[in-house]
């Protein structure tokens, strides 16, 4: 049986499907104490309808889905372990557990009164299925992260001028990977900052607010612009965004693009991995930030580990501890202070000769 087929949009939802997934939506905000979806938001809803959408595909693709019957009905124990089986001969450990994930909370919308232990339970132990050396390998301390950031900056900055906007790129991708490092915040939320909606200005510095609403958590996130980072944020505002917007891009979108549009999420991704990738001989997304964050912190600074909730976002330490924190496998590093120290110096002895 074959995973390799697209996710079946909504329209070509079975008939019942659509109308249950539009009945429950039409009156969640009646239902706050028993609706599954009261809280989901667009993005939520889109994911989920896209897994859901991958598993359809997949019963459809093997002459499997009965259209007229219960949702729940067409995922029987055999059925279901041949989708999971399907499914990790296909894409990866990760994407298998977010497709079940998608499932699961689909059925929990149209099928409410279901018995959904099964799955529960093969999502619970999917994870152990995970292999973490790979991700622990490319771990790297965020204080260097930062240096690779600053070096990518002060790269642009020595660079000859014929190349402006190229330069204007790497300082951009070399302020990102460094505040990133400091404030690892979600790609999402990364990518949408605004200039005096998010980056407000603040007395000498600027303040990184995102509003409950625009968080995965619900949550705001409301936190000072890392002050080494201040000045750097400065030249890039002054100098090198204005090269990369041109006369074509009058929004207010922080990170500019080399095509005069805002930088997308996904290019953003792209331009972080290569950078790290070159310079670590690993490639560290913007996701994997988060992990490096939290356990640095629990390396350097255990008394303290529960901290790593706040800098991640997240609504308990349970979270940040079962997703994030590898420490107990990391060999302790440099820390923050160390790395902006050094630079400091550095830079103090090569302003005194």
């Amino acid at each position: 049986m074959s995973d390799r087929c697209s996710a079946l949009p909504f329209s070509k939802w079975p008939a019942l499907d659509q109308a249950r997934w539009n009945a429950t939506f039409a009156i969640r905000d009646l239902l706050d104490a028993t609706c599954p979806c009261v809280r989901w938001r667009p993005a939520t809803i889109a994911t989920v309808q896209q897994g859901y959408g991958f598993g359809l595909a997949w019963l459809d693709a093997n002459d499997l889905l009965d259209p007229h019957i219960d949702p729940g009905k067409r995922w029987p124990p055999d059925r279901l372990l041949d989708y999971i089986r399907s499914l990790q001969a296909s894409v990866s450990p990760a994407s298998v557990v977010n497709r079940l994930i998608s499932v699961e909370r689909a059925l929990a919308v149209l099928e409410p009164t279901m018995d959904r232990t099964l799955l529960r339970r093969a999502i619970r132990r999917l994870p152990q299925m995970w292999d973490n050396t790979r991700k622990r390998a490319r771990l790297k301390e965020p204080a260097d992260l930062v240096e690779l950031g600053l070096q990518l900056m002060d790269e642009a900055l020595k660079r000859p001028m014929t190349n402006a906007r190229k330069n204007a790129a790497v300082y951009r991708d070399g302020l990102q990977i460094a505040l990133l490092a400091m404030r690892p915040f979600r790609i999402r939320n990364f990518a949408s900052i605004r200039i005096c909606t998010h980056l407000r200005p603040q007395g000498a510095g600027w303040r990184l607010v995102f509003e409950a609403s625009e968080t995965k958590t619900s949550q705001q996130i409301d936190v000072a612009f890392p002050t080494e980072l201040v000045s750097g944020l400065q030249t890039y505002l002054d100098h090198f965004r204005p090269l990369l917007a041109g006369d074509k891009y009058t929004g207010d979108r922080l990170w500019v693009g080399y095509y005069f549009t805002p930088l997308a999420a996904h290019s953003m991704r792209l331009n972080i991995y290569k950078r790290t990738s070159k310079a670590f001989g690993v490639p560290i997304n913007p996701h994997l930030f988060r992990d490096c964050a939290a356990t640095s912190i629990a390396v350097h600074e255990p008394e303290h580990v529960r901290i790593a909730a706040a800098v991640l976002g997240h609504r308990s330490f349970a979270t940040t501890e079962k997703f994030y924190n590898l420490a107990n496998t990391i060999q302790a590093g440099r820390g923050y202070a160390d790395v902006i120290e050094a630079r400091r110096a550095r830079a103090k002895k090569t302003k005194r000769s």
